[in-house]
């Protein structure tokens, strides 16, 4: 889980950042899950997920001088492929699944996180 969910942001930064520092503009975004560091049941999980956010922090402080600026989002409950097919749902009949799960009527699409990124103007 750590390679996977921490060495991945990781990497990703590390060829990532010297061309953002290069230009001396840009923005990091690491996607996690939560607000803070508190421990979300699950050892492995919770470290993994609070080292994304940590990550984010540190970059920022790191790559302020370079205009660059680092940020960890949180997205909801997301409704990606994999949370589709468990549900045995589609996009189309995603509201379906709240019939098996209350919850899942609250799920956000992966666009709508992609949206609040693009509508700052950070993915042009």
């Amino acid at each position: 889980m750590q390679h996977r969910a921490v060495f991945s942001h990781m990497i990703t930064s590390y060829y990532g950042a010297p061309m953002l520092k290069k230009r001396k503009s840009g923005l990091i975004i690491e996607i996690t899950d939560g607000l803070n560091y508190d421990y979300r049941g699950n050892l492995y999980y919770s470290l993994a997920k609070t080292s994304v956010i940590h990550l984010a922090t540190a970059m920022a402080a790191d790559l302020r001088d370079f205009n660059v600026a680092a940020i960890a989002l949180t997205p909801g409950f997301l409704r990606s492929e994999a949370m589709l097919e468990h549900f045995g749902v589609t996009e189309e009949t995603c509201q379906e699944g709240a019939r098996k799960d209350p919850h899942f009527i609250a799920s956000e699409t992966p666009w709508y996180i992609g949206r609040a990124v693009s509508i700052t103007g950070c993915g042009s």
